[in-house]
């Protein structure tokens, strides 16, 4: 009986150490992206074990991200290219980034976008993928393959 308790401690541990890495790399991420404007503001960050889709909420300002608990035991060198509780993460950050940030798509936006018609929900437009181009450079990654890891 001990040795369940204890295994559930140091489950409960790596748990929240991973929740914490995940909320780091939100904040980090945000004020690397946002250095430059000033008065923009975090969206809310909300973490729950579901099998939800995850979403930004432009009106409340707010990611909801969902992840299972076989996606919260996932670690970066498991899966490649990211663990899918990243992928989720980016992909609603860049949703954030095209309501904050992206006033009008971009030619290469625009260009991306018809190149990757149907890949996503048809709420994926053009600023969308505007984000994506704007932010491919910061992982280390062409437009292309940001998209195809998403």
């Amino acid at each position: 009986m001990a040795i369940d308790a204890a295994e559930r401690d140091r489950e409960h541990a790596l748990q929240f150490e991973r929740l914490a890495a995940i909320r780091a790399f939100y904040v980090r991420t945000w004020e690397d992206w946002y250095r430059t404007n000033p008065h923009a503001k975090p969206a809310a960050l909300v973490i729950d074990e579901s099998d939800h889709m995850s979403i930004y909420r432009p009106e409340r300002d707010v990611i909801c991200l969902y992840v299972t608990q076989d996606q919260m035991g996932q670690e970066a060198s498991d899966i490649w290219p990211w663990p899918t509780r990243k992928i989720e993460l980016v992909h609603e950050m860049l949703h954030e980034w095209e309501h904050k940030a992206v006033a009008a798509p971009s030619a290469a936006g625009e260009a991306l976008w018809r190149a990757n018609l149907g890949r996503f929900a048809a709420d994926h437009q053009a600023p969308f993928f505007t984000a994506i181009v704007d932010k491919a450079t910061y992982f280390g990654l062409a437009p292309e393959e940001l998209t195809a890891t998403l």
